[in-house]
């Protein structure tokens, strides 16, 4: 029987692995941590309150992944809307910004519907990125406002410097109706095109347990070399196991350096391969419920973070009643904004910007404050991306590796699309060992069991 290789634990390694086991095919994932899915694992602080290291999932509204998540609070997570705002000039707007403009000042208001009525009366222009596509579809004024500010401090680059292929899937583009009813009325915001799901104590580890509990899964298995020629993947623990077929949900960074006699031009294109990491600092104060949003974006440049999430019992969180805990996310880039410092250098600052905002207060007791460093977050779409990815994923293909998920595809996705992603991956696999054997090709269409 064909030896399968899978590295990696995240969802689309588990996609692959539950792929494989549905169809009758042997596989092992080796994970590099003592968990499988760091989106999905919760933990303990110092102060022993347990959260989640990825507070949600976001699924498509109609992926075939809905049928695994429980759909209640006794079953692990919340089916949740959840309530984001906008920090914008030292007050809160709705999400999304743009069907809630009533409130903002009268001459942006007047200035964006102008502006809107203009392009829709105008001819559609080509777009050559993503900051002149959104000049297209929200117009300068409010590019300029919002979503130019926030786009800068998420991926630490201009939407004039970020290529339109993937990315503009991202954004909500709203009706002007729409927008002129937000506008003059309190809006109800806009159809999302996924469903979240927030976490109820560790159920995240839960809800993976149920779908790969028949898989052979190895925890604590970093890799550190592969040898291509020989099929031999050879870990820190000084472990090594041979393969017929190796898939593989590495950032591709780390899988190249992990692989024997690659060529100049690989080596030099996925260095130019961009994306984030992110500092998140914690902050526990002992004060009930505050903000009423779940998740806020910050857009002043003077504020360091990009993102807050709110963690407290009522949104299904494992905050004991009484305490909350504020995220804080800062974005960092190796390629264009490095991260020279420690993480612990950020708590204070972090904590005055807090303080700047009205969001935390002299009076509230703070209860511990940490942070920690969370690599490979988002994926850069910069011009670089498309050709260099290319050649990558060509010599990926040559040798052999089977890559998937958001950082072997490079492409951000929602939590069940990275598991599909997986899938996909294992198919091929399936699909060469069926013309080996010279059996009947099935169909396409993926094939799953609820286990």
């Amino acid at each position: 029987m064909a030896k399968i290789v899978i590295i990696g634990g995240s969802f689309a390694g588990m996609g692959a692995a539950h792929f494989l086991s549905s169809h009758h095919l042997e596989a092992t994932v080796f994970e590099m941590n003592d968990f499988s899915n760091e989106n999905a694992i919760s933990f303990y602080n110092r102060m022993r309150f347990i959260f989640d290291y990825k507070p949600y999932i976001s699924l498509k509204q109609n992926g075939w992944f809905k049928f695994f998540v429980p759909k209640s609070v006794d079953q692990g997570v919340i089916p949740n809307e959840p309530n984001l705002g906008h920090f914008w000039k030292r007050s809160f707007v709705k999400h999304p910004p743009i069907v809630n403009l009533r409130g903002l000042p009268k001459e942006i208001v007047v200035k964006v519907i102008n502006e809107l009525v203009e392009l829709n009366q105008g001819n559609e222009k080509y777009a050559n990125n993503l900051q002149e596509w959104l000049y297209a579809v929200y117009g300068k004024i409010f590019t300029d406002s919002f979503l130019e500010k926030l786009i800068n401090k998420i991926y630490t680059l201009p939407p004039g410097k970020i290529e339109l292929s993937e990315i503009r899937e991202e954004f909500e583009q709203p009706t002007f109706e729409e927008i002129l009813s937000g506008a003059l009325t309190i809006s109800n915001g806009l159809n999302s095109k996924q469903n979240v799901y927030n976490s109820v104590a560790n159920s995240f580890s839960g809800l993976m347990g149920k779908i790969i509990s028949n898989i052979d899964l190895k925890h604590n298995h970093k890799v550190v070399y592969i040898d291509t020629e020989q099929k031999v993947v050879l870990f820190e623990n000084g472990e090594q196991v041979s393969y017929n077929y190796l898939i593989s949900s590495m950032p591709l960074p780390e899988l190249i350096s992990c692989l024997a006699g690659v060529p100049e031009k690989i080596l030099s294109a996925v260095k130019k391969l961009a994306y984030t990491n992110c500092v998140m600092v914690s902050i526990g104060i002992e004060r009930q419920q505050t903000s009423e949003f779940d998740y806020a974006y910050f857009y002043d440049n003077d504020i360091l973070f990009s993102k807050l999430i709110f963690s407290h019992s009522s949104n299904g969180d494992k905050t004991p009643d009484n305490y909350e805990i504020i995220h804080a996310i800062i974005d960092f880039s190796p390629k264009y904004k490095p991260l020279y410092l420690s993480p612990n250098h950020f708590i204070e600052p972090v904590i005055g910007n807090l303080e700047r905002c009205s969001i935390l207060k002299e009076t509230d007791k703070i209860l511990f404050k940490e942070a920690s460093l969370i690599p490979f977050a988002n994926i850069v779409y910069d011009f670089d991306r498309p050709h260099n990815l290319s050649l990558v994923h060509d010599y990926l293909d040559e040798i052999n590796i089977f890559y998937c998920g958001r950082y072997g595809e490079w492409k951000n996705k929602t939590t069940d699309e990275s598991f599909e992603n997986g899938a996909d991956a294992a198919k091929k696999v399936k699909d060469i060992l069926t013309l080996k054997s010279g059996s009947r090709i099935t169909s396409n269409k993926f094939c799953f069991s609820v286990l």
